[in-house]
């Protein structure tokens, strides 16, 4: 399982130091309106670069937005974090999301206790990422259970979009497999 980065990270590190960080752990390469980019080692000590924006439920529970990329993927991994969730492994979870008026897209995450997460494959990441950088809100919902919808600012999105796509190419540049 991939590790999760503690969402109170603190201080300021440069892509070459992470290589100096433990397993599971990350820091923070910039803020960037409501996004924070990090760097930090899966649990596999795969290099990761990524991104992360938080909303509260109606509720009041924080919930946390993430882009990642694991050094020797072909794709970014977004996960949906939340406390309480309690999902058993493997499980589907139909969403959708929207950015702005823009397109509904749809698609299929899986489940595992506190986060749901998908895929986006790196050849289409560059529209992708195109998308959040000229946006300013995403709407997220999930289309079974009681989960209410999440919309997240998209301001600063440009800068950390920017950001993530320069630690991608340094990583792919440096880490094969």
């Amino acid at each position: 399982m991939r590790g999760f980065l503690a969402l109170c990270l603190i201080g300021m590190l440069p892509l070459p130091a992470a290589a100096q960080l433990q397993p599971g752990q990350g820091q923070v390469t910039g803020r960037y309106g409501v996004w924070t980019n990090f760097t930090s080692l899966s649990v596999a000590s795969r290099p990761v670069c990524g991104t992360f924006a938080m909303d509260r439920d109606p509720s009041g529970e924080m919930r946390s937005f993430s882009i990642k990329f694991y050094g020797g993927d072909t794709h970014l991994t977004i996960q949906v974090f939340k406390n309480s969730w309690r999902i058993p492994g493997e499980t589907e979870v139909p969403f959708e999301y929207r950015i702005d008026s823009g397109e509904r897209i749809f698609g299929t995450a899986r489940g595992y206790g506190d986060k749901v997460e998908w895929l986006v494959d790196i050849t289409t990441m560059q529209e992708w990422l195109r998308m959040f950088m000229f946006g300013n809100s995403l709407r997220l919902t999930f289309g079974n259970g009681n989960e209410p919808p999440m919309v997240l600012s998209l301001s600063g999105s440009a800068a950390s979009m920017s950001a993530l796509a320069r630690c991608v190419q340094q990583v792919r540049a440096t880490h094969r497999g």
